[in-house]
């Protein structure tokens, strides 16, 4: 929030704004990325360690790796939340693909941690779960934010098409 007068100049669909200073500075989401919501198919891996369970593959040293197909929610650069049949504790560690976010991040898999997971109300069946990326490197940091800002901005221009 600015309480002095803003002056701006406009260049093609670009303002530039030239303000003094803030009087009022205030944070509008308490997240530290913006969030996108998608609708996609993706990969995850459910990584357990030294517990019995159905899993497609069997690694060395006691880990069991889970593979699923669920249905994103939303991402970050911070995570992501997507929707499972069944549900998967916290702290959970798991592999998420990042194919649907660029192409050449097809044989990436981002470690991630669950930190909630939750009921869907609407279908009994169904948890939403959300988990936060970690040891995540800048660079595949940038390569999904620039994926978000660019779903915002599809988002928008279509909005603006239909208006």
């Amino acid at each position: 929030s600015y309480q002095e007068k803003c002056t701006y100049i406009k260049m093609g669909h670009f303002f530039t704004l030239s303000v003094k200073h803030p009087t009022v500075l205030r944070r509008e989401q308490k997240r530290e990325f913006v969030r996108t919501p998608i609708s996609k198919d993706i990969l995850i891996f459910i990584v357990a360690q030294n517990k019995r369970q159905e899993c497609e593959q069997l690694l060395q040293n006691g880990f069991s790796i889970n593979t699923r197909q669920v249905k994103s929610f939303d991402v970050s650069g911070g995570g992501i939340a997507f929707y499972d049949k069944a549900a998967i504790g916290t702290k959970t560690n798991l592999l998420v693909n990042l194919s649907f976010i660029a192409p050449e991040l097809n044989d990436f898999h981002q470690p991630a941690e669950v930190l909630r997971c939750t009921k869907v109300k609407e279908n009994e069946e169904l948890y939403l779960i959300g988990a936060r990326f970690v040891e995540l490197s800048f660079m595949t940091q940038q390569k999904i934010n620039r994926f978000v800002f660019a779903q915002i901005r599809e988002r928008t221009r279509k909005k603006k098409s239909i208006e």
